[in-house]
């Protein structure tokens, strides 16, 4: 069987989707082993996708497989502390009152903020990983800073 694509190509995708799920929270385990379904589809219809699509198609098909993975297995707590790990660099001196508003977002807000401020991603690139309709996303993202903005607030409240 002859593949279409350069299998140093498909090497180099599969590790940046393995990087991409573990900085989603994914356990190394789990990111390979999504990332192994994915290369399979890959293979099954590798006719169908032009090689300049072929990286947004794998992060797609992984991060909703990653998703299925979260909500069947309801690891929350892993993921809250993948997710935290990967917002402490952001410089703050109240690091403790953002990581507590941090853990109050539900994990759709929490993977909203991280592909726009972490991964740097455009509306466009979200809503094709995403599937989802850009304006619902913008929609979304006001409403999880605004969420977390609140959060926040009500903590130093608190320590006032």
């Amino acid at each position: 069987m002859k593949l279409r694509y350069d299998e140093s190509y498909l090497l180099i995708l599969t590790k940046r989707l393995i990087g991409y799920l573990i900085k989603c929270g994914a356990t190394p385990t789990d990111a390979q082993d999504i990332t192994q379904d994915t290369l399979i589809k890959v293979l099954e219809i590798e006719d169908v996708i032009e090689p300049d699509a072929m990286q947004p198609w794998m992060f797609r098909i992984g991060l909703n497989q990653y998703l299925d993975l979260y909500r069947t297995t309801k690891r929350r707590s892993e993921i809250i502390e993948a997710f935290g790990q990967t917002l402490l660099p952001i410089t703050t001196e109240n690091y403790d009152e953002l990581y507590q508003a941090w853990e109050y977002l539900t994990f759709e807000q929490r993977l909203l903020l991280l592909m726009k401020y972490d991964e740097k991603l455009s509306l466009a690139e979200m809503a094709f990983r995403l599937n989802r309709p850009e304006a619902s996303l913008k929609t979304e993202l006001y409403r999880a800073r605004k969420a977390l903005k609140k959060e926040i607030e009500k903590g130093a409240q608190n320590h006032e």
